[in-house]
């Protein structure tokens, strides 16, 4: 989907975005993490947990793993509070919503196969009614803006995982979503998104009318920017996952870094925005002190480095890009 009015005459607007910020987060990994960052002048929204319980998965640290199922709120780590009270007052930083208990109590511990074989075991969210959802959703919002004093305008789903009443609730407790857009999302919603359509008035048809043929031209996926606008809750994809996974030689390096330049080019061109999405803890496996993960951390150094040489670049949070999208909605 493009843009065409960036604030001070950027082509593309640029957002890092770290998930599973909570109780157990040691706000000295987030400084050594973004310390650069921050002084390029680039901006990061936290995905926070209001309230963590302590499964099995590795955003809980190890001696605290499966704590009988033991729930901590993020207020009671004052110091991490103060930390991103602080980054958010300098405009460095913004608080996403990540998520409630951001846990799994079908099983105790959630592999990647696992997942794809049971679905279940994605969410929290999974097969909840939408008035349950929504409750959940009211209630971190409301802890969040409470603990950080700030307005909370988009909702992370934990493992990107959505459903039709996790988007009825979204809308009606006013929140945007920031999530992947992928085949199996799309098909899960284009039924729903195509009786919209033919339900809506003729104005808003052609908007969307208009958005599917500039996807086209421009070519950009021809489904995802015009679900983007049938979607109930405003809808901000990520751009591009900087996971552990696939860094254990120096040529992956290179490829994955070739592949993030080529999806910034083509989204710049666009006028679009690009969302970088991180998880801390996944550069401190397991929970150590020190960065253990060198060479997902260099792909992190070399697209920050990157982005910081170009012109024309805003370098915002989500929750600045939803205000400028929401304007243009």
């Amino acid at each position: 989907m493009g843009y065409t009015s960036w604030p001070n005459g950027a082509e593309i607007a640029f957002a890092i975005r770290d998930d599973d910020i909570s109780f157990f987060t040691p706000p000295e990994k987030l400084e050594r993490l973004y310390e650069k960052a921050w002084q390029k002048g680039f901006k990061v929204s936290f995905s926070t947990i209001p309230m963590h319980r302590a499964t099995m998965q590795p955003n809980v640290p190890p001696e605290s793993r499966g704590h009988k199922g033991k729930v901590f709120n993020i207020k009671k780590n004052k110091k991490l509070v103060k930390f991103l009270k602080s980054k958010v007052k300098d405009r460095k930083a913004d608080i996403l919503l990540h998520g409630y208990f951001h846990d799994n109590l079908r099983s105790v511990s959630v592999t990647a196969s696992d997942t794809i074989a049971d679905p279940k075991l994605l969410s929290e969210f999974y097969d909840l009614p939408k008035e349950v959802v929504k409750r959940r959703l009211q209630k971190g919002k409301q802890l969040l803006e409470q603990i950080f004093n700030t307005s909370i305008t988009v909702f992370a789903p934990p493992n990107y995982y959505l459903n039709n009443e996790m988007l009825q609730a979204l809308q009606e407790t006013n929140l945007a979503c920031n999530c992947a857009m992928n085949s199996e999302l799309l098909k899960r919603f284009l039924f729903k998104a195509t009786i919209e359509f033919c339900k809506a008035p003729f104005r808003r048809k052609r908007t969307w009318i208009f958005h599917l043929a500039k996807s086209v031209l421009s070519r950009e996926s021809t489904l995802q920017p015009t679900l983007a606008y049938l979607l109930p809750t405003p809808f901000l994809r990520i751009s591009y996952i900087l996971g552990p996974e696939n860094f254990d030689t120096e040529r992956n390096v290179t490829h994955l870094f070739k592949t993030f330049k080529k999806k910034f080019q083509d989204l710049r061109t666009q006028r679009s925005y690009f969302i970088l999405n991180t998880h801390y803890h996944t550069f401190f496996y397991d929970w150590e002190e020190r960065i253990t993960q060198k060479r997902q951390k260099e792909v992190f150094d070399k697209i920050i480095g990157f982005v910081a040489t170009q012109d024309k670049v805003w370098k915002c949070t989500v929750s600045d890009i939803l205000a400028v999208i929401s304007n243009q909605r």
